[in-house]
Formats: structure tokens, sequence, C-alpha cells
């Protein structure tokens, strides 16, 4: 793996990681999303900033750090498109269809980068990306739930948005993603190209004529 991009990766993750602390730390006049009003479509660009206790802060913070390394340092060629629309969307979602209430919190995004790189790893079918989907699923094992109306104070359509917003980018962003990593290979030709190699090894034991 490249020194430099590793370097990159983990550039990027920590200062968006520490403009969250900012953010929290000293607050600006900034609100959540609040559906089906004027007033709320301005909470789409703020309200990933925002969350309402260090716990909810940190609950995210852990998993976002850990995506965003992932993204910047194995989806390079478009992780910020990723970034920008995982950061947007989850929002739009939520305004249309969400509850009558301040939605906050950086978890849309959170759930937009977990099922972006879940699904682009089997899509790709890329052994290094297959290990990544497995991984950022045992991370968030809570996952599923999240989406579903359990908890009053949780954002379950934050959390949904962001789920369809990381497949939709799975599967608009997997040619790029397929260019960016070699193809996959294919067990039927590995076994013709082995078959080719010993009838080969045998032809050169046998005699001149």
């Amino acid at each position: 793996m490249n020194d430099k991009l590793i370097f990159y990766a983990l550039l990027n993750a920590s200062l968006i990681s520490i403009l969250l602390l900012i953010v929290y730390f000293f607050p600006l006049p900034m609100h959540g999303v609040y559906p089906h009003t004027i007033e709320g479509l301005w909470g789409i660009i703020t309200a990933p900033l925002l969350h309402a206790s260090i716990e909810h802060l940190f609950n995210n913070l852990f998993s976002l750090f850990i995506l965003l390394f992932i993204l910047f340092l194995h989806f390079s060629p478009v992780s910020w498109q990723i970034l920008l629309i995982s950061y947007l969307l989850p929002g739009v979602f939520t305004w249309f269809f969400g509850r009558e209430a301040y939605h906050i919190g950086s978890s849309g995004i959170v759930y937009a980068l977990t099922t972006y790189i879940f699904f682009t790893g089997f899509l790709v079918a890329n052994y290094s990306l297959v290990a990544l989907s497995f991984l950022v699923i045992f991370l968030h094992t809570g996952f599923l739930w999240g989406m579903f109306p359990l908890q009053q104070d949780i954002s379950w359509e934050t959390h949904f948005g962001g789920f369809i917003t990381g497949l939709l980018s799975s599967v608009l962003f997997l040619k790029k993603i397929k260019n960016y990593y070699p193809e996959p290979i294919d067990d039927e030709k590995e076994k013709e190209n082995e078959n080719n190699l010993e009838n080969f090894k045998e032809h050169e034991k046998d005699p001149e004529n």
C-alpha cells in the first residue's frame, strides 16, 4: 500500500473528525433537519455536524473515522464524491419522509458509507474489498435494527436514508471502482491455465521425435 495514500486517508479522516469536535465544543447557531418546512431545509447542510450529547458524538465519531479512513484509502478515485452524496442525501430523504421533529447527527453519513463499502465489495468481487465488506458489518452489529422505528429518540429515517444513499452510490460509481481494481480471477479460467501448464510440462518431458 502506498504510504502517501495511507497518510492522505488518515489526514482527511482526522480533519473531518476534528471538525465535528470543534462544532460540538464551540457550537454555532445551526439546527437540524425539520421535515416539510422551508426552515428545516437548512438543516440538510448543518444537521450532520450537530450532536445532542458527547455520547451521541463519540458513538458516531468512532465509526465515522474508520469508515472515512477506508473510503479515502480504498476508494480514492470517488472518495470525495461519495462523501458529499453521503453528507447531503440522507438529510434530503429525512426532510421528505421524516417525522416532524429536529433530526441531527452524522449517523446518516455512517449508514451511507457502511452500505456503500459493503455492497461495493461484493459488486466488484475483489478479495480485499469483500474483506472490507465483512469488516464494516462486523463493526456495526446493530446496523440493521437502526433502520426501524424501534426507539423514539433515534432518527431511523436518517439511517434508512443513509442506507438508500449508500446503495445508490455503490451502483452509480461501480464502473470507476471496477476500473481502479483488477478483474477478479475466474475460477474456470484459472483451472484452464493450470491444465495448460501441466500439458506443457508433460510435453517438455516427451523425447524428441
